[in-house]
Formats: structure tokens, sequence, C-alpha cells
């Protein structure tokens, strides 16, 4: 991205919107993983990133840094501590409530997050199309 930073949004924008806000793509983004890992046309959430990959880089920083986002939900029982904290509304010490269930036993459902007390309904209902668990 040229601008890389925080952008503000009209409601129902889309990630090529995002990545317009920014200046367009930089002469150091991978076009080609760009073009494998970002959905243009996929409508953003408020506090989502998008990221632009960069040119050696490699292609799995994207899925990282762009939890939700145009690269798929995000797998909470493989998620990292920063991913985690990406999501809205989950702050570090829930971070760290996922992180010890998960270790204790790999989450089934999401609807498993509630029932182990390591989510409230309304967190849940932030993130649920955000995160998977497959």
């Amino acid at each position: 991205m040229l601008r890389p930073g925080i952008h503000e949004l009209p409601n129902g924008a889309r990630v090529a919107d995002a990545v317009s806000a920014a200046g367009g793509y930089s002469s150091r983004a991978d076009l080609g993983a760009a073009a494998g890992q970002l959905n243009l046309a996929a409508p953003l959430k408020d506090g989502q990133q998008v990221y632009v990959p960069i040119l050696g880089a490699g292609s799995s920083a994207g899925a990282a840094a762009s939890p939700g986002g145009a690269s798929g939900p995000l797998n909470l029982n493989r998620a990292s501590a920063a991913e985690l904290d990406a999501l809205p509304g989950i702050g570090p010490a829930t971070v760290q409530k996922v992180i010890a269930a998960r270790t204790e036993r790999p989450f089934a459902t999401l609807d498993e997050l509630v029932e182990r007390k390591v989510l409230t309904n309304a967190q849940l209902a932030k993130i649920r199309d955000l995160v998977t668990v497959p």
C-alpha cells in the first residue's frame, strides 16, 4: 500500500475500497500473492485489517494479519495471540483464556467457546463470521 494505516470507509465498503483508500498497491506489493489472497469484492467489517503481501514476505503472512478477512476465517485452534487480539471485542485476557482452553482441549464448535466459559455470547456474536474451528 502506498499509504498504509487506518482509513475510515463508509458502511458497505469493500476490500477494493480499502486498497484504493490506501493509495493502491505499492511497487513492493506481491501482486500474484495478493490476487490469490484478497477478494476485492468482499465487504469489510469495522476494525478489519487488509494485508497486501509484499515481495519476498511469503504467502502465509496475509492470512496471519487478516483475521476473518479476504483470506478466510481465522482458525481459533491455531491462531496466534496477535491474531486473536486483533479480533473485535477480544482483549489480552480473553486471548489467554482461548489459548489455555484450546491447549487443554481443541474447540470442536464455536458454541463450545461459550459453553466452556471462554467467551460470552456477546463476544461470540461479534466474531462468529470471522472465525472457525474446523
